[in-house]
């Protein structure tokens, strides 16, 4: 939060929702947070008391060609706190799954996301803190 300054001790609060529904094929997934920051105890003076944020995450999802193709689409918004010096970041992501073989033990995934200023990398390294633009990734999944 401040050059040379190192906080030891923070008050950590969160509140996140999530839900899903499948049916017939079709898949939605949601999710929200909040997240408050403060009562730092710092060796050093810093600039702000208390960091806010909130953001979301939604993914949908339906199979095209029944247990072969499933297609999805994928946003996500972090809403950074803006007196703490924290801005926006978003994510926008279209891919599909297809399923060679009669299971899901085999998979090959391709997509294309449009990441915008992301404040963390990502698991599987599609991208990195701070990218500002496109991925397109693919993959080929076998699953034991």
């Amino acid at each position: 939060l401040a050059p040379g300054v190192t906080i030891d001790e923070a008050d950590y609060r969160l509140l996140a929702l999530d839900a899903a529904m499948k049916y017939k094929g079709i898949f939605l997934q949601v999710e929200y947070y909040q997240r408050w920051l403060d009562n730092f105890v710092a060796d050093g003076l810093l600039p702000v008391q208390e960091i806010k944020d909130n953001g979301f995450y939604v993914q949908g999802s339906f199979f095209p060609v029944k247990q072969k193709l499933e297609v999805y689409a994928v946003t996500s918004q972090i809403y950074g706190d803006d007196d703490a010096g924290f801005g926006d970041s978003s994510e926008y992501g279209v891919g599909m799954n297809w399923y060679p073989y009669p299971t899901r033990n085999h998979r090959l995934n391709v997509q294309l996301l449009d990441v915008n200023k992301s404040p963390v990398s990502s698991t599987f390294g599609y991208y990195t803190g701070g990218q500002d633009g496109w991925t397109l990734a693919s993959s080929f999944s076998v699953f034991f």
